[in-house]
């Protein structure tokens, strides 16, 4: 922008270079401007086109004689910058209350007065970009685990998303990530929870997704294998549950447990028919019962008048054992005869507990 500077003569020049030189003198007029600048002197015109000549002031000196002097000019021009910068994609810059981006990266801006001569001070500018660094993160992730990334939760329900970390690229823009994660399906299982007759066991079988890296029970089973996928129960008296937290060769843990309740029903087998002449098993009387008992500690067989005809004590709940010391349908070294017998037995359980039960049996030929 051009500036006009207007000089008058009579106060500004003609009283200094009176002062300056003696009458009839030609004196200097030496001054320094900038290039967009234009100086009228004695209604000369002075500038870059123009930088030097003589004025003559008629009547100018002191002592009222013309004054000449010399005019010597200097027109600086104004300092140029080249700004040349890479930002990143998406960034800008404000220069001079003007914004550059990537859709007006050139241009020129003046300052003015702003050079170190008191000119202005002309800047070029030119961007250039750099793209912003783009990178996947994906990951398998145990079921009912989560990540945070940038302060957002990805877990089972939110898979996938594009976080923005603010300078955190190697060139100091913004990192892009694309978050991708899968989640396993990992899952242990004990079984479903149920009861077993008061002195019996239970077969435990652990089932798994993937294979096992570390087990841990509780409480510990009756196994020396450490992993112990499978197991019996000791014989049980009261209710157990069993919990595993199981660690698999991905790192993932599950968790299951299974309880087991007693039954204390009592349960005692009787054939009500047999024949001492037919084939094995049926040849012999004799009760049974469920594994909570392990004694049958008397067996008294009666006829229909209450005369024993068969008496057997601490009898072993196991089928040798009651087959072998039942009743073979012999009463006092002669068979017994064809009729409806009642018996009476007394038995223990696992636990120590005594109990009774009677029925009745026919003997056929």
């Amino acid at each position: 922008m051009r500036s006009l500077i207007t000089i008058f003569l009579s106060c500004i020049i003609a009283c200094s270079v009176a002062a300056m030189s003696p009458a009839g003198d030609t004196a200097i007029y030496a001054r320094t401007y900038c290039s967009n600048q234009i100086v009228i002197i004695n209604n000369h015109v002075y500038g870059p086109f123009q930088t030097s000549g003589v004025e003559i002031i008629p009547g100018g000196a002191a002592n009222g004689m013309d004054s000449i002097f010399k005019v010597q000019l200097t027109f600086n021009q104004p300092v140029e910058y080249n700004y040349n910068v890479t930002i990143c994609e998406g960034d800008s810059i404000k220069i001079n209350n003007k914004v550059y981006h990537k859709g007006f990266a050139e241009g020129k801006e003046i300052f003015e007065n702003a050079a170190a001569n008191g000119c202005d001070s002309i800047v070029f500018i030119k961007l250039s970009f750099t793209s912003q660094p783009f990178s996947n993160l994906i990951d398998t992730l145990c079921s009912g685990e989560s990540m945070t990334i940038n302060g957002t939760r990805y877990d089972f329900d939110n898979r996938s998303g594009l976080e923005i970390l603010d300078n955190a690229a190697y060139n100091g823009c913004d990192s892009l990530v694309y978050i991708s994660l899968f989640f396993r399906e990992q899952w242990v299982y004990l079984g479903p929870d149920t009861a077993v007759v008061e002195g019996d066991s239970l077969a435990i079988h652990l089932s798994a997704r993937y294979g096992p890296e570390r087990v841990e029970w509780s409480p510990l089973p009756p196994c020396t294998d450490p992993e112990c996928l499978s197991f019996s129960t000791m014989r049980l008296t009261r209710p157990l549950q069993y919990s595993v937290i199981y660690t698999d060769t991905f790192g993932c843990v599950s968790r299951d447990e299974v309880y087991i309740q007693i039954d204390r029903k009592r349960r005692v087998y009787g054939a009500n028919v047999f024949t001492p002449s037919g084939d094995e098993p049926n040849n012999r009387f004799f009760i049974s019962a469920d594994r909570g008992v392990i004694l049958i500690r008397k067996l008294v067989v009666f006829d229909r008048w209450g005369e024993v005809v068969f008496n057997a004590e601490n009898i072993p709940n196991d089928s040798g054992s009651a087959y072998n010391m039942g009743w073979d349908g012999r009463t006092r070294d002669r068979d017994a005869p064809v009729d409806v017998y009642g018996w009476w037995a007394e038995l223990e359980t696992y636990s120590g507990v005594r109990f009774t039960e009677t029925g009745d049996v026919t003997l056929v030929k």
